[in-house]
């Protein structure tokens, strides 16, 4: 079962870098496919069998988890938005020192936002699940994340060995 899974991810992990190959050289996507939204439904499916969840809760949690992606998005999207202010005046070569200040303040704001918002989803999910099951999907998140990303690396060597 393992396997499968593992298998899974590693093709939905291709199939996103291969879409991202074609949107980057100006091809098109077949219509109806959607690496982001098969990852998703593979996440979700894995973390009901890692947690266990019946299907009441698994509505809940995944309620919950919805709401805290969504603020999530907007905290990283305004902390980008920040950034690429700030990249702007290293363009425009700007030497206000106060601005600096006043745009690294607000980047640190973003950061303890989004620090703040997780540590809520966590501690509000003690409603919902046991704390085994907390524990664990934090450990599934993590290492989630970490496959993704080294898949996504792995990948990206290989496609930089074939270029060379």
């Amino acid at each position: 079962m393992k396997n499968i899974i593992y298998m899974l991810i590693v093709f939905t992990i291709c199939a996103s870098a291969s879409s991202a190959q074609m949107r980057e050289k100006g091809m098109f996507m077949p219509p109806g496919a959607k690496p982001m939204e098969k990852l998703e439904q593979l996440e979700k499916m894995k973390l009901i069998e890692i947690l266990d969840l019946d299907e009441e809760t698994s509505i809940r949690f995944f309620a919950r988890k919805n709401e805290h992606q969504k603020k999530m998005k907007d905290l990283i999207g305004e902390r980008e938005k920040t950034l690429a202010e700030l990249e702007n005046a290293f363009r425009d070569k700007k030497e206000d020192e106060q601005f600096y200040k006043r745009y690294i303040a607000h980047v640190l704001e973003f950061e303890n936002k989004i620090i703040n918002e997780r540590n809520n989803f966590i501690t509000s999910l003690n409603t919902i699940l046991t704390q085994q099951q907390i524990a664990k999907l934090t450990v599934f998140e993590f290492k989630f994340r970490r496959e993704l990303t080294e898949q996504i690396l792995e990948r990206g060597r290989g496609m930089m060995k074939r270029d060379l």
